[in-house]
């Protein structure tokens, strides 16, 4: 088809939109709404900001040691690979993490378990800059997603009610305390936000797809848990697909762009593991969770004593045996009693445990298949409604006042823990901050249950409701039930999969207040016009 504008003539069907998109962006309204963007986004991120400055300091937790730790690893054996590729010899990408500081222990086990992109980013921005960089640039990115998306389900509303809408989410639900804290958790939103867009801004220009698609695939290469959200969204898309009221609200290539990122992400973390093993001599592996898991729900405990016996012992984890474990994190870390655990053992051992996970959770499964079930969906429905703020509270005090994590190296990027390092005990918990913070995390759960029961309400009331009504909220309402679908996907991930944490579902829980604050103003609010198609 060709495409005719009435100044010029004939154009390529591409060349049209591109010549439309740069008449616009550069036109006196288009640099207004550029304009617009920016003081709202810039706006959002001091927002976004105000619970980690009212702290004092960015919110920490034990594992931000790691991440730091490894980032300069990873940099110092990047710097010794320069060094020794311009004398022509190999060189080691990452540095032995045994010999870093290592507070859990076994660090080498663990490492595959941690972000490189996360680590090296945690560790440069706040050794080599400042420890405050880092999660201003997450707090950029929440504002921007953020911003985009009321944009979209309001329709470019006025400027006090975006800001309105952002003081809400900073101040009254974890994503403020999120964009503060020293952990990738942010991402798992970010992936999401991003995903919705990719998806649901069918009008979006190409350079918006970009930064949709570069923030999707930014998020996937930041915690595993991320991939099977990314999975999970595929299948989601797909079904969106298959329904014709649905489809037309839905990108054509959406499925491609997540897909390819996905694929991407995936290429990344197996080759940088492959990497930095060959050229470290160093095994980088990844705690074996689900072995911690069906130990500490029962049937691993059960096949230990049922196989184990001093003539046979097919496990590595018969070392184990006997040994009754409070928790997951307890046969990990030993946090719950005195005695044994994985990152106590010696490193040939952990080596033999990873080595054999897999083997181990299936035999633990297909021996006590009913008691696997039961106590794997009680930990989904523990994590779905887990929300609170104790990791947040307790994170710093367990790097400052416990003897094991008061040599982190990451605490000495933070002037303002100097005193709490000289003098153990004298930083009390942030008692100012503690009912804020349980108010918000309260904010995440009221959120969640109210976005899940109006999803559900109205697909069973839809048939009944007029053409406005459908035409008005039915984009808004499939992006709420993708928000709510991956609530419980993240539930069953986390949950079943690894262990029930607070801020594991407490980190994607704020998206439901941002579906309910979108959808109060979107009700009474004009019928949306027909989407329009883009192709890429």
């Amino acid at each position: 088809m060709i495409i005719v504008d009435e100044r010029s003539g004939p154009l390529s069907p591409g060349a049209a939109p591109a010549r439309m998109r740069a008449s616009a962006e550069s036109s006196p309204a288009g640099r207004r709404g550029t304009g617009r963007l920016a003081i709202l986004v810039s706006t959002g991120t001091i927002l976004f900001l105000i619970p980690a400055l009212w702290n004092g300091h960015p919110f920490l937790f034990p594992d931000s040691e790691h991440y730091f730790i490894i980032g300069r690893s990873i940099l110092s054996g990047l710097a010794r690979l320069g060094g020794s590729a311009a004398a022509g010899s190999g060189g080691a990408v990452m540095a032995d993490p045994a010999a870093s500081s290592d507070a859990a222990g076994g660090l080498a086990a663990i490492a595959g378990g941690r972000s490189p992109v996360y680590a090296l980013l945690l560790y440069v921005l706040s050794a080599l800059a400042s420890v405050w960089w880092i999660i201003v640039l997450q707090s950029v990115l929440v504002s921007w997603l953020t911003v985009t998306f009321l944009d979209l389900v309001w329709e470019r509303p006025r400027p006090g009610a975006v800001l309105a809408g952002l003081a809400a989410l900073a101040l009254l639900t974890s994503a403020g305390a999120f964009s503060g804290f020293l952990m990738p958790d942010v991402f798992a939103a970010t992936f999401v936000l991003a995903a919705l867009l990719l998806v649901f801004d069918t009008a979006a220009s190409r350079g918006k797809i970009l930064a949709y698609a570069g923030v999707v695939a930014l998020s996937l290469v930041m915690h595993a848990t991320i991939v099977l959200l990314a999975g999970s969204a595929l299948v989601l898309i797909a079904l969106c697909r298959l329904v014709p009221f649905a489809d037309r609200h839905v990108r054509r290539a959406s499925l491609l762009w997540i897909g390819g990122a996905l694929i991407l992400g995936l290429a990344f973390n197996a080759a940088y593991l492959r990497l930095a093993e060959r050229v470290s001599g160093h095994p980088v592996g990844t705690p074996p969770y689900l072995m911690a898991r069906v130990i500490a729900d029962g049937p691993g405990r059960l096949l230990l004593t049922e196989t184990c016996t001093p003539s046979d012992r097919p496990f590595a984890a018969c070392a184990f045996a006997g040994r009754h474990f409070v928790d997951h994190n307890d046969f990990l870390w030993g946090s719950g009693s005195p005695g044994p655990n994985f990152s106590t053992a010696p490193a040939a051992l952990r080596t033999a445990l990873g080595a054999e996970e897999g083997r181990f959770v299936r035999a633990a499964i297909l021996h006590h298949p009913i008691a696997q079930a039961a106590a794997s969906t009680r930990n989904a429905l523990r994590q779905l409604v887990s929300v609170d703020m104790t990791e947040f509270v307790i994170g710093t005090h367990l790097l400052v006042d416990d003897a094991e994590f008061r040599t982190a190296a990451i605490l000495k990027t933070i002037p303002k823990l100097d005193r709490c390092l000289a003098q153990p005990g004298v930083c009390p918990p942030e008692a100012a901050l503690v009912p804020t913070l349980q108010g918000a995390f309260g904010v995440n759960l009221l959120s969640c249950l109210a976005a899940m029961a109006v999803t559900a309400l109205y697909w069973a009331l839809r048939p009944r409701l007029g053409a406005d009504t459908r035409a008005r909220l039915d984009r808004l309402m499939l992006i709420g039930t993708g928000i709510c679908l991956l609530l419980l996907v993240n539930a069953v991930a986390c949950g079943a999969l690894s262990g029930p944490h607070d801020r594991y579902q407490a980190r994607l829980a704020w998206l439901s207040a941002l579906f309910m604050l979108a959808l109060a103003v979107r009700a009474g609010g004009p019928g949306e016009p027909q989407p329009a198609r883009k192709p890429v």
